[in-house]
């Protein structure tokens, strides 16, 4: 089992939000957590369509592999998920807000949501959960808002808590962070920081 899981949501290969990623895990990795990349573009995600299937006990998605007619790699990923100790989340921003594929992620995660509300005992603890997002713009004051509430209420079914967050404006080129000496040296101790939750 992976102690770190990195979420990579941006549909280009090696994209600006991948790199300062991959930054972030140079770090885990040199402080001692063993990590696991997962790239979301690698795996075919079918939108819900709000059917209502899972509201129900045992909540399982019509799309999903539960109900013995696997259609895509939602729980795939969900497995994956649920195995990490720490999470991050790394994603650009378009039209101030995620991607369309990352999505269709976050409203699959109903069924889950679903089993949550009908809980009659409290959760666990929750696990720590990072986000790091990128944006080309560099004005606006609300930028980063949307992606942040969904992220929140995303994260919280699948047992996670958006502890912290690294907001990254004016990213719109690898130039604009590997310019940056301080900003890679930020990331890099980011992620030697948070080894230790892994490690613990």
């Amino acid at each position: 089992m992976k102690q770190a899981l990195i979420l990579l949501c941006s549909p280009r290969v090696h994209g600006i939000s991948d790199t300062a990623a991959n930054i972030f895990a140079q770090g885990l990795c040199e402080a001692g957590a063993t990590t696991d990349i997962l790239p979301l573009r690698a795996y075919t995600i079918a939108p819900c369509t709000g059917c209502g299937a899972c509201a129900q006990p045992p909540h399982a998605c019509a799309l999903s592999g539960s109900t013995g007619r696997k259609k895509d790699d939602a729980d795939d990923i969900f497995a994956a998920l649920r195995s990490a100790r720490l999470l991050l989340v790394a994603s650009p921003i378009y039209f101030y807000h995620l991607p369309a594929h990352f999505k269709a992620l976050v409203d699959r995660t109903q069924r889950y949501w679903e089993q949550q509300r009908t809980m009659t005992s409290q959760p666990g603890a929750l696990r720590p959960a990072l986000a790091l997002l990128t944006a080309g713009r560099i004005q606006g004051r609300q930028l980063f808002s949307g992606a942040l509430l969904t992220l929140g209420h995303f994260l919280a079914p699948l047992g996670f808590s958006l502890r912290e967050s690294r907001l990254l404006r004016g990213m719109e080129s690898h130039a604009n962070i590997h310019e940056r000496p301080a900003l890679m040296a930020g990331l890099h101790a980011w992620g030697q920081d948070w080894a230790s939750t892994c490690l613990a």
